[in-house]
């Protein structure tokens, strides 16, 4: 006995190729130095983040993390000409470094460890508040 198929044909129509742009990645820094006063922390930091990444800073107390993070988001200046940290299509320089206001608008936040912190507010709420654009 032989059995049927009861599979039909279907016509596969190929797929039209889909041109996608090149993702500019979320945080590019490059040969950042940094520190506070005479004190070098960071020495020629580069790193990239792509877009829709989750990236974890650890390391031991006195590392630079806080430095980093205070430079990135403009508090520290970057101290050598070529440090570069740009944020999706935003790029500051040791010469164009912008204001704390305009890098939290163009959406860098930046939480502290203790201070500024909500009791009131699940981990989520805080970190949603470093988010929120600065009165004028």
């Amino acid at each position: 006995m032989v059995k049927k198929s009861t599979k039909t044909a279907t016509k596969k129509t190929p797929k039209k190729a889909v041109k996608s742009e090149p993702k500019v990645p979320l945080l590019t820094i490059t040969n950042l130095t940094s520190g506070y006063g005479s004190l070098k922390i960071l020495r020629d930091v580069s790193l990239v983040v792509p877009q829709k990444t989750t990236v974890l800073l650890m390391g031991p107390n006195g590392c630079g993390k806080s430095t980093l993070l205070k430079t990135i988001v403009g508090e520290n200046k970057p101290w050598t000409a070529t440090s570069v940290i740009q944020f999706k299509d935003k790029k500051w320089t040791r010469q164009n470094n912008a204001a704390i206001d305009k890098r939290i608008n163009a959406g860098i936040g930046y939480l502290r460890q203790v201070q500024n912190v909500f009791t009131n507010l699940t981990v989520q709420e805080n970190l949603e508040t470093s988010l929120l654009p600065l009165p004028n």
